[in-house]
């Protein structure tokens, strides 16, 4: 059974934060140096990609948490496995292959999970890379384009279901991003889909970058996506206003990805999962989504509530399509 077999008369649910809930785990920079990186240099603590690495066992433990909590989706941890990101660390060597085994752990952990009735998917997370220099320039592009397919190709072969990219800020770099995702793999003759999910400013209701939301939607009309939504924002009732705008167009499935709002001086999210998921019910009853989980600040006591309040009810279906079997060809 394929994905959108599977969300075409159902709402899926993904998992939530990885980054936030590693967190919970109180490593030291030991462990994220482990033995492997033990001379490195630069400080290693917060490089959370290095751990597909140096604690394997971590990373598979929170995905085996989000999958035990009722995700039909587990996303890699492979957000900054990019030689750019990896750069200030001194790993950018290593980002290829933090990418691969990040998605051979998710992919461990969905298989052991999986049955005929329920199978499991792996989205392959590629967040934003910021680079320096003139975006209009050729050069420019094509560097970018490069460090894309890097991370693209290696999550391809570690054997991820999809690719996610998310947190998009910039509307000009992601169109990159999917470009080297469809060069990736027309070269290696593999069909994955793409899932898109934008970060919104929630006062203004655009990108870091100024772009809207009817920016953002030209993806689904340009591209052989098959979601757009969103993910982070201050919380699920600040999301609805935006979500509700893509619904009214959306050729394709649509994600939500709220966090647990904003954190304090402390660094602790404020809201609670119930508070959360309300939020998120109400996407649910309103049939604006395809597919629902979490950001910072979430972990699997979050997602628990999902399953639930998803249950039975209908999911959002694209402008143009009128039945499931049309969602399932998208």
């Amino acid at each position: 059974m394929g994905l959108s077999d599977y969300i075409k008369n159902r709402i899926g649910v993904l998992d939530g934060a990885v980054g936030t809930f590693i967190q919970q785990y109180k490593l030291v920079e030991n462990d994220f140096r482990g033995e492997r990186f033990r001379n490195v240099s630069q400080q290693l603590s917060g490089n959370f990609d290095v751990l597909n690495l140096t604690c394997p066992h971590i990373v598979e433990d929170i995905h085996r948490r989000y999958l035990r909590a009722g995700a039909d989706m587990i996303t890699t941890n492979t957000f900054g496995s990019q030689r750019v990101r990896q750069l200030c660390f001194g790993l950018e060597t290593e980002s290829d292959e933090m990418a691969y085994e990040g998605a051979r752990i998710a992919r461990h952990a969905a298989e052991e999970f999986s049955t005929m009735s329920h199978p499991r998917w792996v989205c392959g997370s590629i967040g934003p890379v910021r680079m320096q220099g003139d975006r209009r320039k050729t050069d420019f592009r094509h560097e970018l384009m490069e460090v894309y397919a890097q991370q693209t190709g290696a999550l391809i072969e570690g054997g991820v279901d999809t690719i996610l990219i998310e947190t998009i800020v910039d509307v000009e770099n992601a169109k990159v991003a999917i470009e080297a995702a469809m060069n990736v793999m027309e070269r290696k003759h593999k069909n994955v889909p793409i899932m898109l999910s934008a970060t919104l400013d929630n006062a203004s209701g655009k990108t870091l970058h100024g772009q809207s939301i009817d920016d953002f939607l030209q993806f689904a009309y340009e591209y052989p996506v098959f979601s757009i939504g969103f993910n982070c924002s201050f919380g699920g009732k600040d999301m609805k206003r935006n979500l509700k705008q893509l619904a009214e167009q959306s050729p394709c499935c649509i994600s939500a990805c709220p966090s647990a709002g904003m954190p304090d001086a402390t660094g602790t999210y404020r809201l609670r999962p119930h508070d959360w998921a309300m939020a998120i019910a109400d996407f649910a009853s309103e049939g604006m989504v395809n597919m629902v989980g979490g950001c910072c600040g979430t972990d699997d006591s979050f997602i628990s509530l999902l399953p639930p309040i998803t249950r039975g009810k209908s999911p959002f279906v694209p402008v143009g399509a009128t039945s499931g079997k049309q969602i399932a060809r998208l």
